[in-house]
């Protein structure tokens, strides 16, 4: 089963540009009061080849879905520094249950845009019968919805972060 998400929003800020820039290229902080988010990591730049790898974004989204209870979701991005913000491009991961993040967080004067888009992937039971076709229908329905409202305390998450995040 695939679910997809797009979310855009603004989030208002007093910082400095270059104190709000800096803060979306640290996903360490404009992410850790993102409430359904866990084992956030940042795993350094690397020699790769004849250039530096880009750094790596790893947590796992934590979502309680009904008939599957707490499903814990991980992904892995890479983080590129841009001149307004950072970009988020998602990696490919194994298992039952991962996902795809990416985003673009772009710092304006007076307001922070994000652009969130996530994927998930989970391997659910075969429905080669009724009851796993049926169970298969309102695990994708009940998924849907569990993942829509954990990812609308996102914005609310980053603005908690900035506040603490500003000197």
């Amino acid at each position: 089963m695939k679910l997809e998400f797009k979310q855009n929003f603004r989030i208002p800020h007093s910082a400095p540009l270059e104190t709000a820039q800096a803060y979306l290229r640290d996903p360490l902080a404009s992410l850790k009061e993102v409430s359904f988010m866990r084992d956030l990591r940042l795993e350094a730049s690397k020699p790769g080849g004849d250039k530096l790898e880009a750094p790596t974004v790893t947590a796992e989204l934590l979502v309680s879905v009904p008939l599957l209870g707490d499903l814990p979701i991980p992904f892995k991005s890479t983080l590129e520094p841009t001149s307004e913000g950072a970009n988020l491009h998602p990696l490919e991961l194994t298992g039952k249950t991962w996902a795809k993040v990416s985003g673009v967080g772009r710092a304006l004067e007076t307001e922070l845009l994000y652009d969130l888009h996530v994927e998930v992937f989970v391997e659910l039971p075969g429905g080669e019968k009724w009851g796993g076709f049926a169970f298969s229908k309102m695990v994708d329905a009940t998924s849907k919805k569990a993942l829509e409202r954990v990812l609308k305390e996102f914005p609310r998450g980053v603005s908690s972060g900035l506040i603490q995040y500003i000197p």
